[in-house]
């Protein structure tokens, strides 16, 4: 079965923001998407931002496109490097940028956010696991506090996925999740799916619970 995306592109930036003067970097990070948000044609905005729970230092970012073409035409403009100007500093170290097609709609993105990595088997297709996945989700989406579950294919490297899945706070997820009806057998399915398609099986998908911001208030 054929899957059709829908006409965003979602470009996730995973970050590491400047904390020696906060104030500082945000107000940067906020007029880098001021700039974008007013001036660059296609920039439809900040799905979510956030900073990792699990890895201290780490935030993400999620922005939305009406295309690749968009993409390309800012880093052509005048204001590229404008926006590079005024973010000059807001993050130290290695960034990294990767871009992804989703299937339907973003989940509502609540207090906490699961980021989930996924490395596919090189022979899977995407289709094949995207349906069993979301199949073996369905149970998960019916969890108190979950907002909802999609998963995303990456442009550069289409054997790489990308689950954002919401959460109304850690509770929801840590606790209560496990105290769900079937939450054995839930699991079970859910490995079935991941020994089949996932590279390593569970090690193949790298998670932290992201917790949401604004947008440009991830540091």
């Amino acid at each position: 079965m054929s899957l059709t995306p829908t006409p965003y592109l979602y470009e996730a930036i995973t970050y590491h923001p400047n904390t020696e003067d906060r104030e500082a970097t945000i107000k940067k990070f906020v007029d880098g998407i001021t700039l974008q948000s007013k001036n660059v044609r296609g920039f439809l905005g900040v799905a979510m931002e956030g900073n990792k729970q699990e890895v201290p230092g780490e935030s993400v970012r999620l922005l939305v496109w009406e295309s690749e073409e968009a993409i390309t035409n800012f880093q052509k403009s005048p204001f590229f490097g404008q926006f590079q100007e005024i973010c000059k500093g807001s993050t130290v170290g290695t960034s990294s940028i990767a871009h992804y097609r989703f299937f339907r709609a973003l989940p509502r993105i609540p207090a906490v956010v699961e980021w989930v990595e996924i490395q596919l088997k090189a022979d899977v297709k995407f289709a094949d696991f995207y349906h069993a996945w979301d199949k073996a989700l369905e149970g998960v989406r019916k969890a108190l506090g979950c907002t909802g579950i999609e998963v995303g294919q990456q442009v550069e490297d289409p054997s790489r996925s990308l689950q954002v899945q919401g959460w109304e706070s850690m509770e929801n997820h840590i606790t209560d999740f496990k105290k769900l009806e079937g939450f054995a057998q839930l699991m079970d399915g859910l490995t079935d799916v991941v020994n089949v398609y996932v590279e390593g099986g569970w090690k193949g998908c790298t998670a932290a619970h992201v917790l949401t911001t604004l947008p440009g208030y991830g540091a």
